[in-house]
């Protein structure tokens, strides 16, 4: 209990007294003063009640038209998005499971860690497929079943050492790391398809594997290592830019960076080893079957072609040139392309000192709204406002709704338009209320 302040010298003292009430009787006699004419202690029983008694309402939260509490869960600066949502939906189903919260429904509005570990998802998903693509793109031209495998071979040793370097300097696993990893995976089976192609060329010369593995890497070492440090000198000195920008981009520029270098590596050591051991001189039949095919025909009539018309070639590429320029001076410039996270909110208030059963009522038909929508899931609503001191009036003439909508794949329309559609409808719902409508964005 609070002991009131003693002040010594130039110092002012806040005091505590060790002690503790435990009944109402306690406090009823808790001496509050002295009767001047007596001299008798006065106790708070002689000069009022004590009584527990429910605390005026000064909010209000609902869960889909029904009393709810509302839960808010922040991580702090230094914790990892995705763990800390996992670590407290795992939490959640434990106490779900306890008999104490059998009767308890839990609705979850909005959980960023679901947003980024579906979005981490589809890169990874887009970075499987382009390596699968490249390796039957391979098989395409050159006819064998071995030389993709190979390449496939050298996507996960790449992508393993890249994970090592990441490693070394703290670099976690986000939407711009796999989104580097994604783009250096066609830089990465780039390496390997020019080693592959050209050991290819020497054992279709008749060389011995080992020879032709050997000779053919390096021819085309300097090569490859050239290009390779070309494109690496595009992108790292993105590292060094400052403010937002280079927040945003450095890690995506050392993951392509680092599968880069990964690739290189690969490309000299792990793909000539596995092509002198995988593969065989081929016939000089198979050879000239694969040369003769539609594809290689056509790829050799477009080469004779573009060669003997080369201003018509010149024209229509610096007409393209010109026609991006001015398709690019002609779009929309923005930090991030808006992302659909599947919620928003409604921001509600009537004129100052309404009090809370008419903003309530105001709630009631915009959420009478929102549940005649297939897209809605859930809503939770908060209705005034409690955080202020004790005693002191709440903003009982405001709201708001939290609105969480039904997943991507299971609707027609993007959270964004849906916002623009029921927009008006909202704003019907209660003419004395203003409404607004915020569509969430990943943060």
């Amino acid at each position: 209990m609070p002991g009131g302040v003693v002040e010594q010298d130039d110092l002012s003292l806040t005091t505590r007294v060790i002690s503790e009430l435990t009944s109402l009787d306690e406090i009823r006699e808790l001496v509050v003063g002295v009767d001047p004419e007596n001299g008798s202690e006065v106790i708070i029983d002689d000069v009022g009640s004590v009584d527990i008694v429910t605390e005026d309402q000064q909010s209000l939260t609902r869960a889909n038209q029904e009393p709810a509490i509302s839960l808010s869960i922040m991580q702090e600066s230094s914790a990892n998005t995705t763990q800390t949502s996992n670590a407290v939906n795992e939490r959640l189903q434990e106490l779900q499971g306890d008999s104490e919260f059998e009767d308890l429904d839990v609705v979850t509005l909005y959980d960023e860690g679901d947003f980024i570990n579906a979005a981490i998802q589809s890169v990874a998903t887009a970075l499987l497929i382009g390596g699968l693509l490249a390796m039957v793109i391979l098989f395409i031209f050159l006819r064998n079943l071995k030389t993709p495998l190979i390449i496939g071979l050298a996507i996960p040793f790449s992508v393993i050492v890249t994970f090592a370097f990441m490693f070394f300097l703290d670099i976690g696993l986000n939407i711009m790391t796999l989104g580097g990893l994604a783009l250096g995976i066609g830089l990465v089976v780039d390496n390997a398809i020019v080693v592959i192609e050209n050991i290819y060329r020497h054992l279709a010369k008749g060389k011995e594997p080992k020879q032709a593995a050997s000779e053919g890497t390096k021819e085309v070492l300097g090569a490859i290592v050239a290009s390779t440090l070309t494109t690496i000198s595009v992108f790292l000195p993105i590292v060094f830019i400052s403010g937002i920008v280079g927040n945003l981009f450095r890690e995506l520029a050392l993951t392509v960076s680092f599968s880069l270098l990964s690739s290189l590596l690969v490309a000299i050591t792990v793909v000539p080893m596995v092509a002198s051991r995988v593969l065989k001189t081929p016939r000089e039949s198979s050879e000239e079957q694969r040369r003769n095919t539609k594809t290689m025909k056509s790829l050799e009539k477009m080469t004779h072609w573009s060669l003997g018309h080369r201003k018509t070639v010149i024209a229509t590429t610096l007409a393209l040139l010109v026609a991006g320029g001015i398709g690019l001076s002609t779009v929309g410039v923005e930090l991030i392309p808006e992302s659909d996270q599947g919620s928003f909110t409604v921001d509600v208030e009537m004129e100052t000192g309404t009090s809370l059963t008419r903003t309530t009522e105001a709630v009631e038909q915009i959420e009478d709204v929102l549940s005649d929508y297939q897209e809605v899931s859930d809503y939770v609503s908060i209705i005034g406002s409690s955080g202020g001191a004790p005693g002191e009036a709440g903003e009982a003439h405001t709201a708001q709704i939290t609105v969480s909508m039904t997943p991507l794949e299971d609707r027609t329309i993007s959270a964004a338009e849906f916002v623009e559609s029921i927009e008006r409808d909202l704003e019907r719902a209660d003419e004395d209320a203003e409404v607004r409508l915020i569509h969430k964005q990943l943060q």
